[in-house]
């Protein structure tokens, strides 16, 4: 009987405890249903949040986008009315330059008319005496008949050929002394020419050599420089009353005054101004070397108060020494054919060269 009780106690110990483990299960359950309907409602509201907030956006997105699509149609007509008057106005200018190019190609064809008459015209009316002058073209011809060493006294006699050969007839034609005054200007045309090279270049080097002609002792004075190593100007050739350091010097000084005398008259410029910047823009001197012209490098810096540098030219040496060595070979070969001997040619040669020095 005991026993039998005891077996039920223990089966209802056993559903107590089966009926708490539900009851916990239960709870927890609740608990998990609970946190999820938390949950579920936490996401919704923020969900709706953002919606609505999207919402919003979209709706100001619209409105800008209405706003800009009036801007824009109040903007492309506008454009289109602008559009329109610049065409008017291009149009009105176009019109207006075909108006003014017919006119100017009339002009054209007036002036062809007028060139085409003067071609038909005399050859020898641009040869003709213009008032108290004579034209271009004649000083042209003379300056190209000098310049080829026509004499003077067969100038006019030239031109007046010339002239006649084109079929047309001078009834003037320039006298002798009239083609000596224009060669003058040529001469001062020169001198300018010089005397703006000089001013332009500073640098410059002055070169000088004389030679006997005919018993007549002529020093020619030129000038090279610095930027143009293949220019050279001629400055004067003149006779000389001799061959001293005074002479070369005197000719020298005033070939450069005469220089300054014409570039300040035809610039209108002060003469001493102007003299002493060509000298100054003289650096250099090229001469032979020899005494005389040493001495008058000394006599122009003295003048010019300048101290230039002295080069010299090697060439006069070197002529001696070819001279020297030509006449070695040809006395050996004189000699070898005369007694047929050999010999060291080059010990020869500088046998003879210590000799001659």
């Amino acid at each position: 009987m005991q026993e039998a009780h005891s077996a039920q106690i223990e089966e209802f110990r056993r559903k107590l405890s089966k009926k708490n483990a539900i009851r916990v299960i239960n709870q927890k359950l609740k608990r998990k249903l609970n946190r999820v309907k938390e949950l579920d409602e936490s996401d919704s509201s923020g969900l709706g949040a953002k919606l609505k907030k999207l919402r919003d956006v979209v709706k100001q997105k619209k409105k800008q986008c209405k706003r800009l699509k009036i801007e824009l149609s109040e903007k492309t007509s506008f454009i289109v009315d602008e559009s329109a008057k610049e065409i008017s106005v291009l149009k009105n200018k176009v019109k207006a330059q075909d108006e003014e190019i017919s006119f100017l190609q009339n002009d054209v064809a007036v002036l062809e008319e007028q060139i085409e008459d003067r071609e038909d015209s005399s050859t020898s009316d641009i040869f003709e005496k213009q008032g108290k002058m004579y034209s271009l073209q004649t000083r042209l011809f003379v300056y190209d008949a000098i310049t080829n060493q026509v004499p003077t006294a067969n100038v006019p006699k030239l031109l007046d050929k010339f002239v006649q050969r084109t079929g047309a007839q001078l009834d003037r034609v320039p006298h002798r002394n009239t083609v000596e005054m224009m060669v003058r200007e040529m001469g001062l045309i020169s001198q300018l020419q010089a005397a703006e090279t000089i001013w332009a270049n500073p640098d410059s080097t002055l070169g000088f050599d004389a030679t006997n002609q005919q018993g007549v002792h002529i020093n020619s004075v030129h000038m090279t420089f610095k930027k143009n190593i293949e220019s050279c100007i001629v400055i004067a050739v003149d006779h000389l009353p001799g061959g001293t350091a005074e002479d070369y010097s005197q000719h020298i000084i005033s070939s450069i005054n005469e220089l300054a005398v014409v570039y300040a008259d035809f610039h209108q410029k002060d003469y001493q101004t102007v003299s002493k910047s060509l000298t100054a823009n003289i650096s250099n001197s090229m001469t032979d070397r020899c005494a005389s012209n040493h001495a008058t490098i000394r006599l122009i810096n003295a003048a010019w108060n300048t101290s230039l540098n002295e080069l010299n030219c090697h060439l006069h040496p070197l002529d001696t020494v070819a001279s020297t060595v030509r006449a070695a070979l040809k006395s050996l070969q004189q000699e070898k054919r005369a007694t047929r001997r050999e010999s060291c040619l080059d010990k020869i040669v500088l046998l003879q060269m210590s000799f001659c020095n």
